[in-house]
Order: structure tokens, then sequence, then C-alpha cells
């Protein structure tokens, strides 16, 4: 009889009980809730240096496509009229621009579009990024400057068409638009 009120006994305290769970979960949640908005901060950086990678690999793909192409290809801001910018435009778009006039007409190939987010702002140093049939970028040193609200940086491509990305410590200084 013994043995048998000790198994008893000892299957009692296996596990939780309901309202057990319950506090822990309930503590879980307002642990949780206090500690989020810590990371907001590191999920925005996270996704600024993602957005970084994006923008580094498209142009490379695009330095890529003119050499397989054997074409001059553009990138640049679409304006209405199709005309390149240097200001920021909710998509930076890719094509071949066999006439070289910094503008995308109908019978031209696009070759691809990057959309930019909301709270990223971009501006080149010029029109457009050209990228020659030998993969070399035309004119001088190009430079792209971004920024969000937690970082900025620059991505430069030499006239050789090799790219570099640098973080700048800085705060967005482009004009807001």
């Amino acid at each position: 009889m013994t043995n048998r009120l000790n198994r008893i006994h000892s299957l009692k305290q296996v596990g939780f009980t309901l309202i057990e769970l319950f506090v822990t979960l309930a503590l879980t949640i307002i642990v949780l809730l206090l500690t989020f908005p810590q990371f907001k901060p590191l999920i925005a950086t996270e996704h600024a240096q993602q957005t970084q990678q994006v923008w580094v690999q498209a142009l490379r793909w695009a330095r890529l496509q003119a050499m397989e192409y054997g074409e001059t290809v553009k990138i640049c801001f679409l304006d209405r009229r199709q005309n390149c910018q240097r200001q920021s435009a909710s998509q930076l778009t890719i094509f071949l621009d066999s006439d070289n006039d910094n503008h995308m007409q109908s019978s031209e190939t696009l070759l691809g579009v990057i959309p930019i987010a909301a709270d990223t702002q971009v501006q080149f140093n010029r029109r457009s990024i050209r990228f020659d049939q030998d993969g070399q970028a035309s004119g001088a040193n190009q430079t792209i400057h971004m920024c969000t609200a937690q970082r900025s940086w620059n991505i430069k491509i030499n006239m050789a068409g090799q790219l570099s990305s640098t973080s700048i410590q800085s705060g967005c200084s482009l004009a807001q638009s």
C-alpha cells in the first residue's frame, strides 16, 4: 500500500499545472513586450545593410549584362518622360541604352528595376551610371550616396567598373524630396 501511495505521490509532482503554464507564458510575453523596442534599431540597421548589399549586387549584375550583351547599360532614376535624373525616385531602372541619350525609349531593352524603400534616400553624382560593353564605367569615378534613418553609405564605381562600398558615420545629408 505504501508503494502505491509513493508512486501516486511521485506522479503528481511530474509536470506543470495549467496555472503555472499561464503564469510563465504571461511573464514571458511581458518580458518580450518590454524588450522589443530595443530591437527596432537593430532590425533597421540590418535592413539598411541588406539594402546596401542588394544595390552592390545589382550594380555588379548590370556591369556583367553590359559585357554579355556587348552594349551600353544605363542605371538611373527615370522621370515621367523616361529621362534619367540625379535625385531619388521610387525605383532605379537598368536598361540597354543603345543610342546613349540617357532616355529609355520603347525600342530599348529594360533589364531590371530595383525598388527603393520609402525610408531610403539615394543620390547620384551624375545623371546616370553607364557601363560600356567592356565592363568599364564611363567618365570619372561615380558615387551613389544612400541613407536611411539609421545609416548612410557611399557606393563608389571606379573607371574600371569596380565597386566599393563604405559606411559613413554621419546621418543622412540628402535633402528630403
